[in-house]
């Protein structure tokens, strides 16, 4: 949604002649979804884990660390 809206000012922007580009980005990473059971991760679904059961479990650094490097950013995660 925020490319949308980056686009849309961008354009109008460039329209009133206040900028001299068209496009608000050269290149994006669209970062992956968050997987549980192979679907999206959702407090409306019920299908997540709580932080704080991870951090009591194997720790805040521990489980940052395993955040930071399961996956790229741009693929999804299976938690």
């Amino acid at each position: 949604m925020h490319l949308l809206y980056a686009r849309f000012f961008t354009k109008a922007l460039a329209d009133l002649k206040l900028i001299d580009f068209k496009e608000p980005f050269s290149s994006l990473l669209t970062q992956g979804m968050v997987l549980k059971d192979g679907f999206k991760m959702s407090k409306s679904k019920g299908n997540v884990v709580a932080p704080t059961d991870m951090i009591e479990k194997y720790g805040a650094d521990a489980t940052r660390l395993f955040i930071l490097f399961a996956t790229t950013p741009s693929k999804e995660l299976e938690w």
